[in-house]
């Protein structure tokens, strides 16, 4: 995920200011208390964010003395997921003032979106999706992973770049009830093959019960082909 700051200066907000000010007074450039601002936003995000430079500078009508010392720069706890962090900029030097600059931040996500365009019912293959950054919408049905995707089917046509997730696509349904599959046993070193009737629809990565023909028993399992269904033992590690 990538933030991209825009940053504004309110009307001055000043505390414990000493300014002298006279008509030779020299102002603080504000494009340093933007860099300021920009520094310490990026040091509470560089966790959670790779960071891009904002474009946007404080207001440029603020007036504050120039800083004779290295502006010291300060950002109030950040959230994850936060469209806003506060930023305080002060002077501690021979003159002494304090302003704080809000940051609006654009949240950036990896959305998987379609590499060409697809036509309704086509088996999406890795070939038809990529991954991109996008501005974040709140949106939690955006797919991160192309492998996800991979063996569901388009519900309609989906246009090249256009997001690609669960809600236009579908689990494309490679086993059927009633059909003989492979019982694939793995975990622990072990690998165990057998035939069983599946007992439900499944698609790929879908997991479904199988009666295996040998012993009688229902089991259940992931299917991962259209003849192939993995029954996980403790421990195996995958799903």
């Amino acid at each position: 995920m990538t933030s991209r700051f825009i940053l504004s200066a309110i009307p001055a907000v000043l505390a414990c200011a000493t300014l002298q000010v006279s008509a030779g007074t020299a102002w603080q450039d504000v494009k340093e208390i933007a860099t300021a601002a920009r520094q310490a936003a990026e040091s509470v995000t560089a966790l959670a964010h790779h960071v891009i430079p904002p474009a946007a500078a404080v207001d440029p009508r603020l007036r504050l003395a120039a800083c004779d010392v290295p502006l010291q720069a300060s950002a109030g706890n950040y959230r994850t997921g936060a469209r806003r962090l506060t930023v305080q900029v002060e002077c501690g030097g021979q003159v002494r003032w304090r302003v704080w600059v809000p940051v609006t931040l654009e949240l950036r996500v990896p959305v998987v979106v379609a590499s060409r365009p697809v036509p309704r019912g086509t088996l999406l293959g890795l070939g038809d999706l990529t991954l991109v950054e996008r501005e974040s919408d709140g949106s939690s049905h955006h797919a991160s992973d192309p492998r996800a995707l991979v063996g569901r089917r388009a519900r309609s046509d989906i246009p090249a770049g256009q997001p690609v997730g669960t809600a236009n696509t579908t689990a494309d349904q490679l086993v059927r009830r009633g059909q003989q599959v492979t019982l694939l046993t793995t975990g622990s070193g072990i690998s165990v093959s057998g035939r069983g009737v599946a007992q439900s629809d499944g698609g790929l990565g879908s997991r479904i019960r199988v009666r295996s023909m040998s012993s009688d028993r229902v089991v259940e399992g992931v299917v991962r082909s259209s003849e192939v269904v993995e029954i996980l033992l403790p421990g195996a590690g995958r799903g």
